[in-house]
């Protein structure tokens, strides 16, 4: 590797269909169920509400996030960090899947 490279991590890998790096250490099947979960609970819940009710922003918060979150794996930049382009990890993305910070630029 050349000095002017920089060095690839183990967990992204060139997606040749879409000509971009795609992170391989995450279970997209795992996070998209949750999220599409997720996304019909809420649903269901905002639904459900009476119109008006102040529960009902906080739901369609929710929807708003997951949407965003499916469109950034659509788009594959999902796991990327909104703050430093590095990577969110996995682990965090499981808990938190429309999470957009790593947990460093999350605490600050």
């Amino acid at each position: 590797m050349s000095p002017t490279q920089t060095p690839v991590p183990p967990t992204v890998a060139i997606d040749p269909s879409v000509d971009r790096w795609t992170r391989t250490d995450l279970d997209l099947d795992f996070i998209l169920t949750q999220l599409r979960g997720t996304f019909d609970g809420k649903l269901e819940q905002l639904m459900s509400l009476p119109s008006g009710d102040p529960a009902c922003a906080g739901h369609a918060a929710w929807l708003d996030s997951i949407n965003a979150a499916l469109q950034r794996i659509h788009d594959g930049t999902y796991g990327t960090c909104d703050v430093c382009d590095g990577p969110i990890s996995a682990a965090r993305l499981e808990v938190v899947p429309t999470t957009t910070r790593c947990v460093g630029c999350n605490a600050t």
